[in-house]
Order: C-alpha cells, then structure tokens, then sequence
C-alpha cells in the first residue's frame, strides 16, 4: 500500500518514504510509529498504545517517544510547532492530520532505482544509532531517446505508448505487411490474456497477504494491561439477582479504573456480551485487550460464592483463578482482593493511594449496598422513568446509611441527568436537589472518584462554575483515569471553553475506553460537529446508529450537521424518522421546527411551533425549544425573549451558546454578546 499526503508518498512495501524527489529508508521503529498514525488517522492514538505497539514488553520513556515523533515529523517535512501533519495533543497522545490518499503499491515492472545514500540521524536515537537512511531517486539507465513529457511519463509507469487505434506505437515505423506478419494468432492472443490475468491475480493475492502481514506487525501483540471485566454470570437459584451480578460487574470496573497502570474498558461496552457465546479470542480482538476477568456470583440467602479468572487473551490460558465463599457482608473484601490480585499478576506496581482507594469500602450496611446496586441497575437503563426508579432506590440506600457517600453521589447524578433525558422536567425542579445531594456526598466520601465527578457536572451544567468544574473533572480524573463517562463529560467542558482540539482528543479517550458504546460514539460525533467538522460529525452519528438504530440523538445529530451543510432534505428526513419512532413528543418536534425553518419550509415550522404551544398547556416545554425554531425562521426578537426564558430557567444546555452553530446567525448582535457574559462564558 502507499499513502500519499503532502509531497510524500509512504511505501509499505519498500518500508521507504519518498519525498521532493528523494527515497528515505526508514528504520523500523520510525516507520512503524509513521505507519500506525497514518493507520488511525480518523483518532487520536494515545502514547500509551504508540508505546505497547511499537516497543512491545518494554519500558519506553517519554523523551524517547517524543524523539522519534521529532524524527517522523523531520521526514515529512513537518515541525513542532507547525503540526500541520501531526499533531500533539497533550496529555493524550498523537493525531496524523494531513490529508491522506491510498493507493496500490506500484508494479514490479517499474524501473529500478540506484540510491545514493546519507544517513539523518535520529533525535531519539543513541549515538551509535540512526533512524533514517535517504536515497535519491536516478533511473538505472537513461533512457536512448528523448521523449516529450506526457510521452516519458506513460513510458515509465505503464510500459509502451500505444496510439489512438490500440496498437503499439513502436509498430508505426514498420511497413503494413510486416506489422500483418509480426500479428500474432487469435488462439495465440486469448492465451497472453490468460498468462495476464494469472500474473494479475497472483499479484493481487501477493498484495493482500503483504498488507495483512503489515496491519498484523502494526497492531502488534495484545497488551495485557488493557483488560475488560466480562459481565459475571448470576447462577442464583432464585433467579432475580441480577442487578447484584451485574453490580458486581461495575464495582469491579470501579475498582481496577482507579489503578493507573492499567486501561480498563467501560461498563457499556463489556455489557454487550453478557450471554455471549463469543470465544475469548474474538472478544479480545472487539475490545482489543490483551486479558478478561471473567467470573460468577451464586447466592444462597446470606451466603454468596464468587468465582474469578483471569485469563490471557493471546494464550487463551488462566493467568490466575479463585473461588471465594463468603458471607454476603464479605463481598467488599472479596472486590478489593480480586483487584489487588488482578494488578500484581500483570504486575503493575499500585501506588499507596490506589491501594487505599481499593480497599476503603462505601459502605458496611448491607442492605444499603443492595438498594444501591438495584439504583445503579436501573440509572444504567437511561430513561427518564428508570432514572425517576433509580432515585427512589438511592434514597432507600442512605435512609439506611446517612453516610453513603457513592450513594448520595449517584442520587444527584440522576437528577442532573434528567434533563438531559426529559424534555418536560424543568432544570429548577432537579437543580436544587442533586446540590443537596452533592454537598451530602462530599461530606462523607471525598476520596471517592464519583463524587468529584457529579460535583463537576453540577458545576457546569447548573452553577455555571467553570473554574470549579475543571478543577473537580481533573480531581475525579486523578482519581479514576479509566472513567470513560468522566472524559466525554470533560470533553463538554472543553467544548464551552473554547478548546475544541482538546475535547475532540479526551473524546477518542473515552471512545478506546469504551469502544462498543453507541453513546459514546454520538458524543464523539457532537464533538464534531460543535468544532464545525461535520462530515466527521456525521459519519460518528451514522455509526452510532449502526451500534444501535434507537440512539435518538444520533437521529438529532444527524439533523443539525445535515442543516449545516446544506443538506435540507437529510435533515428533514431524519426528522421524520424520528417521528415513526418516538411520535411528535417535544424532543421531537424541537428538531422537526428547527430543521423546516432554517430549510425555508415556514409553513411547516409555524405548526411545529403551534403544536409546541398547545403541549405547554399540559406539560413543560423547554423554551430553548422556541428559541431554536425562531431561529430558525429567523424571528430574531422572539428568539432572544426565549433565551432570555431558558436564562431564568437555568437550561443546561446553554453552556453551549459558543460552540452550537445554531447560534451563528445571532453571535454579531449585542444582546448575544450580553448573554454570553452573563453565563460567564466571555474571553
């Protein structure tokens, strides 16, 4: 395969790079570091996966990576500070930027090539190494006659020129009955066609097997440090536990998210395969980890039987097993001992904080931590009714434990989400009870990750405190950096602030920790498009969609990229799927009311509008929702009475009002620029 971009042309075949006329050699490490960027081109590669890829088994420090990168961006002609191919994001890792385009490698008929060789040697490099050799191109022999351009060009790359009635131009010197009697026979002729089409498909089968050989020594062996803890089988007699098996699941999660040395895949992703008959090399190559915890819970009144193993991905053998009967009050310790045991057997080192975060216990009461686990079973359903279910069984857990920090956490982080998930559920109505909440957790479990996470959100979906909600998103993610949910609503922050790169980067993040979510991958997707990069915007919603056709806001994803590209009839037409699936609720029709306004269908805007009206009699209906539709049949004054509304109802999602391109139309007028400062979002 060769990828071209810029005036460079990478051949995986050659192992070389060619570039303004010269041939560079690279040396391995370069070309498989320039290699895998290119392959991953669509995210962000992280320095940890560059590291476990390339140097596999081996401890590679940052200033190495870092000199090799140097030494790949020497070879394409790009620098530091221009990344204008690839880019650093900090704390995260690399992007290869540059537009990229494949091709075949070339035949092996071409001309072969004498290399006059210099070495450049490596920033990253010891002194005894180099990490480049440059060739320039000369053709082996000149050719005896000198041709026009166009003529040298065809020449070279597909062998002689033939004139415009398909014979060989080489034939034009010769006299017409020598070109009859050099005509070979018809039986003659069908078998060269044959010998040609043979040596084409050898070629082709040859190419296929070297680009598999390729992408196999770049994806390189698994790493075991990337583990997922596979969904733990309930073998209960009474058959209704489980929400305790899957709680058990998530506390595990919980548990290894927190060591740092590890990459943890997210709950949603590994969910997928609760009852899977899938073998555990084919789960491995899905979520791209190297190990599973795989195991079973059996409960049998105040007894419980817990069974763990470990199993390596690429042997397919038990790195580790063990059995626990216990008392039900002995599950905690049963948790922190199976993750102490996971860490030392793909020995990575625990810090005496991760150790301490391990073992500290949420709570002692029993029956608190089972009303806990059935609220987590039912806020992880994202509905407004389960998350409604999930508050009630949250307050059954700290009316037996006031002290239930994990409790009282995920309490608010159901109201806050609520909005989010309810069109008619005013923001007032929650916003006082997930502060209550908050403040009830901190008191009683600060060094709990989840915590840190809901007083984050708080702070910036509600407060509007954004230098508090960085400094909590960053406490919850030192606390836990496998936390995928931590990064996409980090990423939303980073979005209010400006700093689309970064927010596009912790989305990629929390996209390889949980691989296989569809919201994930819609969040991705609004990344996207609040960073005005909608074609990525919409291939991420149309995947989403793919993962699960019933992701509603990858519908409405679709409608407002599609709007910004001018694709007026895809936006409508998403609408109207969304109508035969969910029917006109206000969701449903906000977007349905935008889209035919900004597309010019008025008319059809202004019964949107109408119907919106005559559902607010009954229920609540987010005036953002009218702000939007006037925007879109550009009623200027109506729209801004509207925002002023969603002000005074603390909307959420007006920690937008800098990103959203909905809001282009208003950004120049002074009442806009009020507004923004109001919020506190003002450079």
């Amino acid at each position: 395969m060769i990828y071209r971009f810029g005036d460079c042309e990478l051949d995986t075949n050659l192992y070389t790079l060619q570039r303004a006329g010269q041939t560079i050699r690279l040396r391995p490490k370069v070309f498989r570091v320039c290699l895998l960027l290119l392959q991953h081109r669509d995210r962000v590669v992280t320095r940890e996966e560059l590291c476990a890829q390339v140097w596999p088994e081996q401890f590679i420090s940052q200033a190495t990576l870092e000199g090799v990168i140097r030494t790949v961006r020497q070879v394409v002609g790009d620098s530091g500070q221009a990344q204008s191919i690839i880019q650093t994001l900090h704390g995260y890792g690399y992007r290869f930027v540059a537009p990229v385009e494949e091709c075949h490698a070339k035949s092996m008929g071409e001309p072969a090539l004498m290399a006059s060789t210099r070495l450049v040697p490596s920033a990253a490099a010891s002194p005894s190494q180099t990490d480049v050799v440059t060739a320039s191109a000369v053709p082996a022999q000149a050719p005896k006659a000198t041709l026009n351009h166009e003529q040298q060009d065809e020449t070279t790359r597909y062998g002689p020129v033939r004139d415009g009635q398909g014979m060989d131009s080489r034939t034009g010197d010769l006299g017409e009955g020598q070109a009859r009697r050099r005509r070979p026979s018809m039986g003659w002729q069908v078998a060269r066609v044959g010998l040609v089409l043979a040596i084409v498909m050898l070629l082709i089968g040859g190419w296929w097997v070297l680009q598999q050989d390729v992408r196999e020594r770049a994806a390189g062996p698994l790493d075991k440090s990337r583990i997922a803890v596979l969904p733990f089988i309930d073998l209960s007699a009474e058959g209704d536990s489980a929400y305790f098996a899957d709680g058990m699941t998530e506390e595990l999660i919980a548990q290894l998210s927190q060591i740092r040395g590890l990459t943890v895949i997210a709950r949603t992703s590994v969910m997928k395969y609760k009852g899977t008959v899938k073998d555990v090399a084919t789960i491995g190559r899905e979520l791209r980890v190297g190990t599973l915890l795989d195991g079973s819970i059996r409960k049998m009144g105040n007894q419980v039987r817990i069974s763990a193993q470990l199993i390596d991905v690429a042997s397919q053998g038990h790195l580790w097993s063990q059995e626990y009967d216990r008392e039900l009050t002995g599950v905690f310790g049963i948790q922190s001992d199976i993750a102490t045991r996971v860490a030392q057997q793909l020995r990575v080192q625990l810090s005496a904080g991760e150790k301490r975060r391990i073992e500290e216990q949420g709570t002692e009461n029993l029956e608190a931590y089972t009303w806990y686990l059935r609220g987590r079973y039912f806020r992880n359903q994202w509905t407004e009714e389960s998350l409604r279910k999930a508050i009630e069984y949250f307050e059954q857990a700290v009316a037996r434990d006031p002290n239930y920090a994990l409790a009282y956490a995920s309490m608010a982080d159901a109201y806050i989400l609520l909005p989010f998930f309810s069109a008619t559920t005013r923001p007032l109505e929650v916003y006082p009870r997930a502060l209550a909440a908050v403040d009830q957790a901190l008191q009683h479990g600060h060094a709990f990750a989840p915590v840190h996470t809901t007083m984050a959100s708080a702070k910036l979906w509600y407060a509007w405190d954004w230098l508090g909600a960085e400094a909590a998103f960053k406490h919850a993610l030192a606390l836990s950096p496998n936390d995928a949910g931590v990064h996409r609503r980090y990423a939303w922050y980073l979005i209010t602030r400006g700093r689309q790169q970064d927010a596009i980067a912790v989305m990629h993040r929390a996209q390889e920790l949980n691989p296989l979510s569809p919201w994930i991958t819609r969040n991705v997707g609004l990344v996207f498009y609040w960073a005005r990069q909608y074609d990525q915007a919409i291939m991420h919603f149309r995947k989403a969609l793919e993962i699960d056709p019933n992701v509603r806001t990858a519908y409405s994803g679709l409608v407002y990229a599609s709007v910004q590209q001018g694709l007026f009839a895809e936006a409508l037409a998403a609408c109207q799927q969304m109508v035969e699936r969910w029917g006109r609720d206000p969701w449903t029709l906000w977007d349905l009311g935008y889209a035919a306004g900004v597309s010019g269908q008025h008319a059809q805007a202004r019964e949107v509008l109408a119907e919106l009206h005559a559902q607010a009699q009954h229920v609540y209906v987010r005036s953002l929702a009218f702000a939007w539709i006037a925007i879109g049949l550009d009623e200027t004054e109506q729209a801004f009475a509207w925002l002023e509304q969603a002000y005074a109802e603390r909307e959420p999602y007006l920690t937008l009002l800098n990103a959203d391109p909905v809001y282009d139309r208003l950004r120049a007028d002074p009442r806009f620029i009020a507004l923004v400062q109001k919020i506190g979002l003002g450079k």
